[in-house]
């Protein structure tokens, strides 16, 4: 395998991770693993530039799911947190009489 064919699939392989680890809601892991990512792709373009371009549609598909997945989580973790809000006002009107 040449090294612009590992490359490629290294990218695939990580970006592929990050979709798995933000379905499983793991963002400790996500945050890694995007750290990761951040460091190899100036790299990986910078050695292989054009041979790279090739995988550059799937990962742009992979990234729009993943930004849907981390949006789709903040609307929940939002509406949860309007929800607690809520209660913790009933909460206290309770205990205030």
């Amino acid at each position: 395998m040449s090294p612009s064919e590992k490359a490629k699939l290294d990218l695939l392989a990580l970006s592929q991770k990050m979709l798995v680890l933000a379905e499983a809601q793991d963002w400790s892991q996500l945050q890694a693993v995007q750290q990761q990512w951040e460091r190899l792709l100036p790299s990986m373009l910078e050695k292989y530039g054009k041979e790279i371009e090739v995988i550059k549609p799937i990962l742009l598909e992979n990234t729009d799911q993943l930004k849907q997945l981390i949006l789709a989580s903040q609307q929940h973790l939002a509406s949860e947190l309007s929800q607690t809000l809520k209660q913790n006002k009933s909460v206290k009107k309770y205990v205030k009489y």
